[in-house]
C-alpha cells in the first residue's frame, strides 16, 4: 500500500481555529510518536538522530477502538484508535548520502551493515 502525506492541505489549514501561537500545526493531532529511553533502547538507537532528519517508521498496529457518531448539524464523525504493538525505525532512503545510495553503506555507523560492505574489506 503506498504512503500518503498526512500534512494538512491549505484548505484544512484555513479551517483551523486561530490560536495564540504564531505557527499552526502541520499535521493532525495524534500523528506524533514520542520515543522515550526504554523504547529507544528496544530499537537499539544508541545515538539520537539530528532534528529534521527523515527516517522511516514501520509499525504493526492493533485496532483498539472504532467509533461512529453524528451530532445534529454536524458531519458524520469517524474515529479509529490504533495501538502500536511492534515497530522498526530506520534511516529513510530519501535522506541517505550519495555513498550510501550507491554502495549500500549506512550513513549512521551504529546501523548494522547486512551486506558487509564497507571500508574494512578494502
Amino acid at each position: 500500500m503506498p504512503m500518503h502525506s498526512m500534512e494538512y492541505s491549505e484548505e484544512e489549514i484555513k479551517k483551523q481555529p486561530d490560536t495564540i501561537c504564531t505557527e499552526r500545526e502541520k499535521y493532525p493531532y495524534g500523528l506524533r510518536v514520542d520515543l522515550e529511553k526504554e523504547a529507544l533502547k528496544k530499537l537499539k538507537m544508541d545515538r539520537l538522530p539530528e532534528v529534521g532528519k527523515k527516517m522511516t517508521l514501520v509499525a504493526l498496529v492493533e485496532v483498539i477502538s472504532v467509533s461512529l457518531s453524528e451530532h445534529k448539524g454536524d458531519e458524520l464523525n469517524k474515529n479509529v484508535g490504533l495501538q502500536i504493538t511492534d515497530m522498526e525505525l530506520k534511516e529513510s532512503k530519501e535522506d541517505r548520502s550519495s555513498e550510501s545510495k550507491l554502495y549500500g553503506v549506512p550513513d549512521d555507523p551504529t546501523l548494522k551493515n547486512p551486506k558487509n560492505v564497507g571500508s574494512e574489506g578494502l
